[in-house]
């Protein structure tokens, strides 16, 4: 056995102690000192000593340990009385999730996409190791992974569409850590021009309501905007002419015709780009009464 053992730990000279079990006496320095008076032939314990890691510490330092043992025995082989250690610095668990987007606006039903990027620190606001998960969602739109890992702190998403038009909301998770941000689907362009006509039957010199429902090539309804164009075969819109371009509004433009004196089909029709649509609308006669005297005899 040995008597009056003592071990001697030379801690990093920046790290600061916390707490050492069994209780030690710390002489300065970095030095912590721990005394068993008895250690049986054989025998074994432990001593802890728990250390803080300055805030400052770039990632990447390595911290040095080193601890000594003597007694008052002597030993033929005191060499191995000596231990060394090294820590490395690496950056903690998750704790905050900052997301950011390359655009804030994509169109739905195109191949048009936003880049998500998700900065990943720890609780002392350094980056997270390379490797750490990151865990993606979006409702509605379509991302091209579900899971990536940070490179620099940074994991990495890219975000499309899809066919929906309207509001993506993206989620990013790392170990419990959630973060989120929204990226309007815009509509596509027009793909789709539904022209009606109501009456369909206008007598001659009578008016009609046109309307043309505007599409992308997704069936959403387009934005607001988009410049369409009207013709009429015969007739004239509300400006006197018989083309007329409207923007639309809520998805859709309307317009006032008045037809001519020109009985039969008139056809009416609605483009945009190489897009087009078309209504018929039947201009029918007016129709005249006729007096005939009838003489009863």
């Amino acid at each position: 056995g040995a008597t009056n053992v003592v071990v001697r730990a030379s801690l990093p000279p920046d790290a600061r102690l916390v707490a050492t079990d069994p209780p030690a006496m710390q002489t300065g320095g970095g030095v912590v000192l721990w005394l068993s008076e008895v250690l049986a032939a054989g025998g074994e314990t432990w001593f802890d000593a728990t250390v803080e890691v300055p805030a400052s510490k770039p990632m990447g330092s390595v911290l040095r340990y080193s601890a000594d043992v003597a007694g008052d025995q002597f030993e033929s082989y005191p060499l191995d009385n000596r231990a060394v250690a090294e820590t490395v610095v690496v950056p903690g668990a998750p704790a905050t999730l900052r997301l950011d987007a390359s655009t804030t606006t994509i169109t739905a039903c195109t191949t048009d996409a936003a880049d998500v990027e998700a900065e990943v620190r720890d609780r002392f606001g350094n980056l997270v190791a390379d490797g750490t998960m990151v865990r993606w969602s979006a409702r509605p739109g379509v991302l091209d992974s579900a899971e990536t890992e940070t490179s620099d702190g940074i994991a990495r998403v890219r975000l499309s569409a899809g066919r929906t038009a309207g509001r993506a909301a993206v989620r990013a998770e790392a170990n419990g850590v959630v973060a989120a941000l929204e990226i309007d689907l815009a509509p596509g362009p027009p793909k789709a021009l539904v022209v009606t006509a109501m009456p369909a039957v206008v007598p001659r010199a009578g008016k009609t309501r046109v309307s043309v429902d505007v599409l992308d090539g997704c069936s959403n309804v387009v934005a607001d905007g988009w410049g369409i164009t009207l013709r009429a075969e015969r007739g004239r819109f509300d400006n006197e002419s018989n083309r007329l371009t409207l923007p639309t509004d809520g998805g859709s433009v309307r317009a006032r015709l008045r037809v001519d004196d020109e009985p039969g089909p008139l056809r009416v029709t609605a483009s945009w780009s190489d897009e087009i649509g078309e209504t018929m609308i039947s201009v029918s006669p007016r129709w005249m009464g006729l007096y005939v005297p009838y003489t009863n005899r």
